[in-house]
């Protein structure tokens, strides 16, 4: 009798001890399997990534493909980015027009260029229309049609909001448009309260960011990539970039796609902890 229960304990013990190598096994099958899946896919994204970047240098531009594909790639992208310059600038704004348009292929429905000196305001008219003939280039006569861009600069307000994604708002800023910015809504602020319209209590962060925001009606920047061999966004828009992710090129001259996508990467791998 006790032999008997003896051969069934062992025999129990030798089926538990069995499943666990069989689940053991399994398991690291199972592992072994998602480890090579993602090697395979890791490998398969790697290799259409090189035929879209080998077609682009064999075409000698950038497709609107290659771009959807990178779109896809990121995370996030920000509603408003913005192009400081701190550097000399050339009278030819080819590469500022490719940054532009970069931009808006990439969806991206507000977009600021500012220079201390109001350089790039100077030269609206032609940057304009350099946009325009980038544009068609790059997307095709056909969708660039459905493609609409506001070129404003700071004298003009938006009194419509911008529709995604077939409306993009650029505006050229310099050095005085963030003064005269702040001075404004200081005087609207103080005509307010004089006229007591306006408790002293109520005027707060929030209240300065909407009053602010209401000279322009467009949002602040989420993201700013800034030009010059200097860190220094050089009176830009300083209280509307409090929470700006900025990231820093050497220079926006002979600019490549390739860097400016490396900025986009790093802005989609930022946690933006609005200052907590």
């Amino acid at each position: 009798m006790q032999s008997k229960e003896f051969d069934e304990s062992n025999s129990q013990k030798l089926i538990k001890y069995c499943s666990n190598i069989v689940f053991k096994y399994a398991l690291t099958g199972i592992q072994n399997l998602f480890h090579l899946w993602v090697l395979v896919y890791t490998f398969l994204a790697e290799l259409k990534r090189f035929y879209l970047s080998s077609t682009r240098r064999i075409s000698g531009g950038l497709s609107y493909d290659y771009l959807q594909y990178d779109i896809s790639n990121l995370t996030k992208l920000p509603r408003h980015l913005s192009f400081v310059v701190n550097e000399d600038i050339n009278t030819n704004s080819c590469e500022i027009a490719n940054l532009l348009c970069w931009t808006i292929a990439m969806g991206i429905p507000y977009i600021t260029l500012y220079d201390r000196h109001g350089i790039f305001k100077a030269g609206e008219k032609q940057l304009g229309k350099l946009i325009n003939k980038k544009v068609i280039d790059f997307f095709g006569q056909e969708r660039s049609q459905e493609i609409s861009i506001i070129l404003k600069d700071s004298s003009n307000t938006y009194k419509n909001g911008i529709t995604f994604p077939r409306r993009f708002c650029i505006q050229i800023l310099c050095e005085e448009d963030g003064r005269t910015d702040i001075a404004l809504t200081a005087k609207s602020i103080a005509k307010m309260y004089t006229q007591k319209k306006l408790d002293l209590l109520n005027i707060d962060l929030n209240y300065i960011d909407k009053s602010l925001n209401a000279i322009k009606n467009i949002p602040d920047p989420d993201m700013a990539i800034q030009f010059g061999p200097v860190y220094s966004l050089m009176g830009f828009l300083p209280w509307q970039t409090r929470l700006t992710e900025i990231f820093h090129v050497q220079t926006y001259k002979n600019i490549s796609y390739d860097t400016f996508r490396q900025c986009l990467v790093k802005y989609s791998k930022c946690d933006q902890r609005l200052g907590k």
